[in-house]
């Protein structure tokens, strides 16, 4: 049920993990900052390997993102997960990305 891009040649999931802590009002800085530094802003990004476009895939495919050097995550914290999938072209022994008709596309990790 994808909807696959014309020339696409393969494709991979993608499992991205985000913390974002809650914000307060601090009188001193005059506008909002983190509560909790130490969790804000960290993030886990994981790929799958490609697979082709015209094969039916029957084995399970892991994305696992994880947060490798974090405590436990605490109640003054957000986390955000990201699931998508992303569109190739293989090329001369290279993937090549497509830049349009994906559901979504990282930009910096």
């Amino acid at each position: 049920m994808l909807k696959i891009p014309s020339n696409a040649t393969h494709f991979r999931f993608l499992n991205s993990l985000s913390i974002v802590s809650n914000y307060g009002y601090d009188e001193l800085e005059k506008g909002y900052i983190a509560i909790n530094k130490t969790f804000d802003k960290n993030h886990a990004f994981c790929y799958s390997d490609y697979y082709s476009v015209t094969n039916i895939v029957s084995e399970s495919i892991n994305v696992l993102a994880k947060f490798e050097d974090l405590a436990a995550i605490p109640n003054d914290v957000g986390v955000l997960n990201f699931i998508g999938i992303e569109f190739s072209q293989f090329v001369n022994g290279k993937y090549f990305t497509f830049k349009q008709d994906n559901a979504m596309q990282i930009v910096s990790q």
